[in-house]
């Protein structure tokens, strides 16, 4: 179970950094792409290891469900930081 937490939180992460990446892109935020770019980097280069160890559908699950909550939660986020 603590398993398919971590990956559900990994994935939230990542497609949180990466929703924030496009929006620093589509701003033309040097320092907001470079700073996005190297976290994703970074927690992609962690991960892999994690994500190669899921062994049952309760982990697949949740690392999909992290990626669908963290790409909207940080959407909703980045209109706070962009959008004023």
């Amino acid at each position: 179970m603590r398993n398919a937490f971590e990956l559900f939180a990994i994935q939230f992460v990542n497609y949180g950094i990466l929703t924030l990446n496009y929006r620093s892109v589509a701003t033309v935020s040097y320092v907001g792409t470079g700073l996005t770019d190297i976290c994703a980097a970074a927690l992609t280069f962690m991960s892999i290891q994690r994500v190669a160890r899921a062994s049952n559908r309760w982990e697949r699950v949740m690392y999909i469900a992290g990626g669908a909550m963290g790409g909207l939660f940080a959407l909703w986020l980045s209109t706070l930081w962009f959008d004023t």
